[in-house]
């Protein structure tokens, strides 16, 4: 029986916590945007180099969300930071862009991920647009279906579907090392005329790939005895992600090199069919559309704590506050996030470039439209961390951020210079592909700014005292 009253139980191991987080993480990007971003430099230590600077910016990212995990473990995450330190209203706000934009927006990319690689094992339509696209679809729905099913199918399925995740880039990673390797270049045939600020460029795609390790505070009410799991679980999962990408992306530049990679459409299939053959090709392919599920999934299930969250302070929004006492879980948090979910998913996975003449990478662009949004609050984040810092002293804090205030403060200034960057490029892009001609895209602006608009008047509208 649904019921208000009901807290989340704290059923997350260690384990449980690092799969959430190695399986939201690896997924989106290191498949998709390791192209993009090969293409953004002129040689492999440009590239090597933008990644490892990327895990750092992580790492300081995460020690920071360790200290407000341990001192606010409480569901919702980011909201309860936002709320502590800026108020009710603007974690509000935070919430409401987060259930209809933001989240969406980073899981969308991931459905058509899946949908990209599944095409290549078995089309199910004549263009690969239509077939990615129906794959897409049938992974959120499939997807919000385990979640709704109770925290024990949904706990199981992340740490099978992460643990694929992580044999599937082994296997890549071995056969590109294993097998015959051939003469590449690792520097671009073409000099870039600006390597840094194309630099700059990718790295915002480089961030959004290593996004996802700040999820885990959504769920620190679930995580038995946080005040040690919770440090221990980011600084595992995010370690493990940073080896991971950067033997994949040498594994890419040994097989394909620098200009075989940056013109890949799908690196990690092309490298084991050049070293393997082409049916070991379909075989990764499916591990890596099984990968991209696992990502999908820890979207789904981490956001659906933030909007049961909210669902209990927000006027209009309290039928989101209701926790499933027999399967633990906030039923209808997960149905009502896929309505977003799969409507940018069919906007951006539909649209063309050009006055309709071209189709456009909808993993990239959609990736790039959710950039903004998801810096612009985790900028908040970094800022309310030296709010609550100095404001909120008497609250007992079991681990706190080292070297203060210089990790927060290199946070803080990455996130504020990824936002800048990813606005600047994301409008480059709309312009230089006509996307104003787009009818999806007229959509999708008119979405967000209904969104934008309804959400301040939500947020400003007297809350329930909690």
């Amino acid at each position: 029986m649904d019921n208000e009253h009901l807290q989340p139980r704290r059923d997350l191991n260690v384990f449980d916590a690092v799969c959430i987080i190695v399986g939201i993480i690896i997924g989106a990007g290191i498949f998709k945007t390791t192209p993009f971003i090969a293409s953004m430099s002129n040689n492999w230590m440009w590239l090597i180099g933008g990644w490892c600077l990327g895990g750092f910016v992580a790492i300081c990212g995460a020690l920071c969300y360790a200290e407000l995990a341990t001192a606010y473990p409480r569901e919702g995450g980011d909201y309860v930071y936002l709320k502590k330190g800026f108020g009710l209203p603007f974690a509000t706000m935070y919430a409401w862009l987060l259930f209809w934009i933001i989240r969406p927006a980073a899981t969308g990319p991931m459905a058509l991920l899946f949908g990209d690689y599944m095409h290549s094992v078995h089309p199910l339509a004549k263009t690969a647009q239509i077939s990615s696209m129906l794959y897409a679809t049938f992974a959120v729905v499939a997807i919000t279906g385990i979640n709704i099913a109770g925290m024990q199918a949904g706990k199981w399925t992340q740490n099978v579907l992460s643990s694929i995740k992580v044999l599937a880039l082994l296997v890549i990673v071995g056969i590109a090392f294993l097998g015959p390797q051939e003469a590449v270049a690792l520097e671009a045939s073409s000099r870039i005329e600006n390597p840094f600020g194309a630099f700059l460029v990718a790295l915002v795609l480089i961030m959004f790939t290593y996004g996802g390790w700040s999820d885990l505070s959504f769920i620190s009410s679930e995580i038995k005895n946080p005040n040690r799991n919770i440090l221990r679980s980011l600084l595992i999962g995010i370690g493990a992600v940073i080896v991971i990408y950067l033997l994949v992306n040498f594994a890419f530049l040994r097989v394909l090199g620098h200009e075989g990679l940056a013109n890949s459409k799908i690196p990690a299939s092309e490298v084991v069919q050049k070293q393997a053959g082409e049916n070991i090709a379909r075989v990764v392919s499916l591990l890596v559309s099984l990968s991209a599920l696992g990502a999908i999934h820890g979207m789904i299930f981490t956001g659906s704590r933030v909007a049961y969250a909210v669902g209990k302070h927000t006027p209009g929004f309290h039928w989101l506050n209701s926790w499933n006492a027999k399967l633990n879980v906030p039923v209808r948090a997960v149905l009502a996030q896929s309505f977003p979910i799969l409507s940018l998913v069919g906007c951006f996975g539909m649209m063309k470039a050009d006055g309709g003449s071209e189709t456009v990478d909808g993993f990239t662009l959609l990736a790039l439209f959710s950039s903004p949004f998801f810096l612009t609050f985790a900028l908040s984040v970094a800022i309310v961390f030296f709010v609550l810092r100095e404001r909120d002293k008497e609250t007992v804090r079991p681990y706190r951020a080292p070297c203060y205030p210089l990790v927060p403060g290199i946070f803080l200034v990455a996130m504020a210079f990824m936002l800048y960057r990813s606005i600047t490029y994301f409008v480059g892009e709309v312009q230089s592909k006509e996307l104003m001609g787009s009818s999806y895209f007229i959509a999708v602006l008119g979405y967000t700014a209904v969104m934008i608009v309804s959400g301040l008047i939500i947020a400003l509208q007297p809350a329930k005292s909690p």
